[in-house]
Order: C-alpha cells, then structure tokens, then sequence
C-alpha cells in the first residue's frame, strides 16, 4: 500500500512538472520602462500570451529586446505561481534621456556640422544602435573635408548621464623627416613646407608644400612621400 503511494506520487509530480514545462503563457508583465512603451517591447517579442512557455524562445526575447538599443540591461524570466498558467516578467534599464550633446576633440570641423551627423539629439532616449552610424558619418566628414578623426567616445557621460559625450582625435602631424637630399639643405626644403609638427593633417595643405618641392625643380626625380601612422 505505501508502495503504491509513493509510485502515486511521483506520478503526481511527474505530471504538474510536466503540465508546468508545456503550460501556456498567460501574462506579460514588463517593468522599467519609462520611455519606451510596454507595447513597443512586448511587439519585438515573438513570445505572446495563449502560446506554449518555450525559454530558448524567451532567451531569444531578451536579445531582441536588447537589440532594440534603448536598454542597458534587460531580463526576461517565467515563473508559474500555479497551475493556471505561466507568468513572463520583463525587467528594462532603460538609458537616459538625452539633454545636452557635448563634443570634444574638433578642431577643423566645427561643433554645429558634427551635431547635424549625430542620430540622437537633446530630449530623445540614448539609442546606443546610434553609435555605429553616427561616427562613421563624422568620420566621413572629416575624410570628405581633406583630414582623418576617429570617433574615440560616443555615449552618456558617467558622471553626468544626461549629456551625451562624443570625444574625437583628430589625426595630427607628429613629425616631418626629410631624407635623401645630398644637395638642398633641410632649412631650405622646411622653408618651402609649411606644414608643421602638431598640426592637423591636411591632405590639401600637404599637396600645397609638394607643389612648392616640385616647382623648384631641384629635383631629379620624383619626390617619394612616405606616410606614417604612430597610432
């Protein structure tokens, strides 16, 4: 007779474990969300109420959820509180809404042409898929322009997250060596490049101080340029 039980309930547990695996969901609560609507995040979800629990689909929720740029932390989890059914709890750490936009590092490019590039802008929410376009388009402007940047940082500042940082270093002349000639002095070839050390690369400034080297036809033959990149 004990055996009997025993088998009975394990049987009995067998069946609500495996009631609860294939139970249907039957609320999506989400939590978190200030600026983005619950009904914008539960639309990127392919998990709908009525639909079986399924966690490898809830897993890929999450990413999708992620994906959407708005957050910097996302969980999605499921608990059955009974037999009825299961219960998905989406919690969001939405990013900051945006107030100000600060940029640091042009030189050569003015602030209100890289503001016009950027995606976001003062009282929209952080999208952090802005990143990726947005410096690229800035970094095309310089190219565009005759000069080379890279964007160094692009997101809300730590101390202040209201303030989107957006941090360039423009590539600069580090030095100018001079080498080969047997004949010209350097002071005289220098005279005659006015490009200097610490200045922003130009490419147009530098074909400018070729065309001065070439019009002096000191030159036997063609003037070898070699370019180096420190970092």
């Amino acid at each position: 007779m004990i055996r009997k039980l025993l088998v009975l309930l394990l049987m009995a547990l067998t069946c609500l474990g495996f009631a609860q695996q294939s139970g249907v969901i039957k609320q999506i609560d989400v939590h978190g969300n200030k600026q983005v609507s619950t009904q914008a995040i539960t639309l990127v979800m392919r998990t709908k109420v009525a639909q079986l629990y399924n966690q490898a689909q809830l897993d890929q929720d999450k990413q999708s959820i992620l994906d959407m740029g708005f957050f910097e932390g996302v969980d999605v989890r499921a608990t059955a509180p009974d037999s009825s059914g299961w219960v998905v709890t989406v919690d969001v750490h939405e990013y900051p809404v945006i107030k100000e936009i600060r940029v640091a590092g042009n030189k050569v490019i003015s602030t209100p042409q890289i503001l016009k590039l950027i995606d976001t802008k003062p009282g929209q929410i952080f999208n952090a898929k802005a990143i990726s376009p947005s410096a690229k388009a800035i970094e095309a402007l310089y190219d565009k322009s005759g000069y080379s940047a890279r964007v160094l940082q692009f997101g809300p500042l730590r101390e202040s997250p209201n303030t989107l940082n957006v941090v360039l270093v423009e590539r600069t002349v580090g030095q100018i060596k001079i080498v080969g000639n047997t004949r010209t002095k350097d002071r005289v070839m220098r005279h005659l490049i006015r490009t200097r050390p610490g200045d922003t690369y130009s490419v147009k400034s530098w074909q400018s101080d070729l065309k001065r080297l070439y019009g002096t036809q000191w030159f036997e033959t063609p003037i070898g340029i070699k370019e180096e990149d420190s970092g």
